[in-house]
């Protein structure tokens, strides 16, 4: 990562933009169980992941590039220090491993909701087919949020490509497998069969994928059919 204070003063501004939004609802739905409504929890969950993510790399930043900090590492946990040639790969691996985790637990959050959300909404149309891609369509189809499909699209992409190790490689149909475009804000990117993800930024692309995803909920916890229904608990609740 080129610049890891300007991440972290980032997704300080995503956080303090989630905290608005989580606090705005409970205002405007005063009645609402902060403890078992997923409307809510949904929101904790992500203020989890998204300090973890601030504080590891606030470690990195502070901590992992002091070399005169090594010594005291060594001395209290009996851990050997790196060679200091090898030290920016090695804290570059962590900061990947960071992200990484940071954009895959908020896509288990926000799936969580969302079928949260459907399966109380409407079971039936729930349980036609649990695939998340479907889920999450049927869902913003039924509240005219429509323009979220590329959002899920890309989020879909982008978290299958990792489980496989950052490679993107599709389930075979009719004997073959193609090349997948998606866009999101504009903005195409093309996952090549069996070749990495070639994404710019990827830092600056989870900066914007967080942002929309906080968008999208607000919007779904917003509409009139889930705003004003009855208590929506969350699957573990």
């Amino acid at each position: 990562m080129a610049d890891r204070l300007s991440a972290i003063r980032e997704l300080a501004t995503i956080r303090d933009n989630y905290y608005k939004a989580v606090e705005k609802i409970m205002n405007d739905q005063p009645t609402i169980d902060v403890n078992t409504d997923i409307r809510i929890r949904l929101f904790g969950s992500s203020f989890s992941v998204l300090d973890t993510a601030i504080l590891s790399l606030i470690y990195s930043h502070k901590y992992l590039t002091n070399i005169s900090w090594w010594p005291k590492v060594k001395r209290d946990y009996a851990l050997q220090p790196p060679k200091q040639s090898d030290l920016p790969d090695m804290i570059d691996g962590i900061d990947r491993i960071v992200y990484l985790s940071c954009f895959q637990f908020m896509f288990a959050v926000i799936e969580h909701a969302i079928r949260c959300i459907l399966r109380q909404l409407d079971y039936n149309e729930y349980v036609k087919d649990e695939k998340f891609y479907n889920v999450s369509r049927s869902l913003l189809k039924k509240l005219n949020l429509t323009n979220y499909y590329d959002l899920i699209d890309i989020l879909i992409t982008i978290r299958n490509t990792i489980h496989n190790n950052g490679i993107y490689s599709p389930p075979y149909k009719n004997k073959y497998r193609k090349d997948k475009a998606v866009t999101f804000q504009g903005n195409k990117d093309v996952f090549k069969v069996d070749k990495p993800i070639q994404l710019k930024d990827f830092w600056l692309l989870t900066f914007d994928l967080l942002t929309e995803m906080l968008n999208m909920v607000t919007d779904i916890v917003n509409s009139k059919s889930i705003k004003y229904s009855t208590h929506r608990r969350s699957f573990e609740a």
